[in-house]
């Protein structure tokens, strides 16, 4: 839904342009995009994100970031705990069925999705299963985030009408990548360029 922008005339003649949200029924100095799962009106807003339960806007990009870094994270450590357990049945299912043709089918995520649901006896379907789900979840999650991350620091990233690049302290903080490993710096407090403390604006 388009916001309609209105131009107030003051008295000393300067005018002032506002947006009109027909849903928020409020007036607004800069120009928003409302969501309708939040029911509010954001600047800089990008997407809403059902994972974190917020929109994702240009304050708070780095949690969705690193919400989706530390996904990729969960994911490789579940499939190293998986992984002998995977081996030693992909063993038994090799010496007994010879066939490639026969293995692809085994272990292609929609056929062993399937065979999961209608076989009880196959209990190797279910860590193909997860195998699958862990591996596509890591590669969306790994590649999603590396590319807003790029986007932000690139300029491409668009929020209505604000564009421009942001550099890792912009995104993460007052310590940059840091953050990634020690997420601290942005819930408790911000170190800005005049070494001034105070809190992180989300």
């Amino acid at each position: 839904m388009e916001k309609k922008s209105v131009w107030y005339k003051v008295a000393s003649n300067a005018k002032y342009k506002y947006w009109y949200c027909e849903k928020c029924i409020s007036y607004t100095s800069r120009a928003t995009q409302h969501c309708n799962f939040c029911r509010k009106c954001f600047h800089s807003r990008d997407h809403h994100c059902f994972f974190l339960g917020a929109c994702v806007l240009r304050q708070n990009i780095s949690n969705f970031i690193l919400f989706c870094f530390y996904t990729s994270l969960t994911c490789i450590y579940s499939l190293c705990t998986l992984g002998p357990y995977l081996y030693e049945n992909i063993n038994r299912v090799i010496r007994t069925d010879i066939d490639s043709f026969n293995m692809f089918l085994n272990f292609c995520f929609p056929i062993a999705l399937v065979k999961l649901l209608y076989s009880r006896e196959n209990s190797y379907i279910l860590l193909v299963t997860m195998f699958d789900i862990l591996v596509s979840i890591l590669f969306i999650c790994l590649v999603y985030a590396t590319w807003k991350l790029h986007s932000c620091m690139s300029g491409k990233q668009r929020y209505s009408s604000i564009s421009g690049k942001q550099n890792l302290m912009e995104i993460f903080g007052s310590y940059g990548l840091l953050n990634i490993i020690f997420p601290y710096n942005g819930l408790t407090r911000t170190r800005d360029l005049n070494e001034k403390y105070e809190l992180k604006q989300v």
